[in-house]
């Protein structure tokens, strides 16, 4: 009997254990439900503040990329317009040079009509008729001609010179200022363009730029060597 008694107290024993075994168990189980909720939620609130923020990148990204087709359509109308510009200040510069050869060479055709050793030869039938025509008695008497012309003649040619020197060194400033000024602006849009990457429209701009730059730089020396020689 003592024997049965020992046995039942011996089982109700692991019984009780192994019900405090099970509690420990589902109390442990419980905690680890309870870590992996607050870890999800946690998690759930990274990923959505993740993706707010992929969110916001891309409208940013968007507005960039706008804004750069804005600016590189820009910049094309200015080196467009800019490049107008160099050929119609090329063009001026062209014409300011003949005229200015041409007055050069009216003032030298000028000075070789008012000298003696350049009057021009008339033709023998006329100088016989200026011969052996009778002078008209109402005309002034000839004045004798000084081997540089007039003194009227030569007040004219100098006035006439100055103010074709006054008017060719103007107009030489003038483009040298305007040259130097489209150069600026070029090299301004050339510091604009990325060293490296960009793509093959940087390329084209920056060769376009460097060639217009080249002009006006060739431009700007001719003016320059006319300054200098004015």
């Amino acid at each position: 009997m003592n024997e049965i008694m020992n046995k039942m107290k011996a089982n109700a024993d692991n019984a009780r254990d192994q019900s405090f075994a099970v509690d420990q168990y589902k109390s442990e189980l419980e905690n680890h439900l309870i870590e992996c909720k607050q870890e999800k939620r946690q998690l759930q609130q990274s990923i959505e503040l993740g993706d707010k923020r992929i969110r916001e990148l891309t409208i940013e990204l968007n507005v960039s990329r706008e804004q750069v087709e804005s600016l590189k359509l820009t910049m094309d109308q200015l080196i467009q317009s800019h490049a107008a510009e160099i050929s119609r200040v090329t063009a001026s510069a062209a014409a300011a040079a003949a005229a200015a050869a041409s007055a050069n060479n009216k003032k030298a055709q000028s000075y070789h009509m008012n000298t003696p050793n350049g009057s021009p030869q008339l033709p023998p039938k006329e100088e016989d008729d200026l011969c052996c025509s009778p002078i008209p008695s109402n005309l002034p008497a000839p004045s004798t001609p000084t081997p540089f012309g007039t003194p009227q003649s030569m007040d004219s040619d100098y006035r006439i010179k100055n103010e074709l020197d006054a008017s060719e060194e103007k107009d030489l400033d003038s483009q040298l200022m305007k040259l130097t000024k489209e150069k600026e602006k070029l090299q301004s849009f050339y510091s604009k363009i990325p060293l490296s990457g960009g793509g093959p429209q940087s390329r084209r701009r920056k060769e376009e730029l460097e060639a217009m730059l080249d002009q006006v730089d060739s431009q700007l020396s001719k003016v320059k060597q006319r300054i200098r020689r004015s």
